[in-house]
């Protein structure tokens, strides 16, 4: 998941990405290939400072689709 961050530039300042890891963490062991949308709704309470959430969703779905890894 972290690499699937990094790959898609998920992590700008850093504020958020602890929460968005773990939960994108959770999402990923019970859905392991969402799509966008899941995603997203999956996603919805944590607040990213940059407005980065569709490099944010762009790599959970990454993630998803290489089995958690980029």
């Amino acid at each position: 998941m972290q690499q699937a961050f990094v790959v898609n530039n998920g992590p700008q300042c850093g504020f958020c990405t602890p929460g968005q890891l773990m939960t994108a963490t959770a999402l990923l062991n019970g859905n392991p290939s969402p799509t966008a949308d899941e995603v997203k709704e999956a996603m919805v309470g944590n607040l990213c400072r940059c407005s980065n959430y569709n490099a944010i969703v762009e790599a959970v779905v990454m993630a998803g689709e290489n089995g958690g890894v980029a």
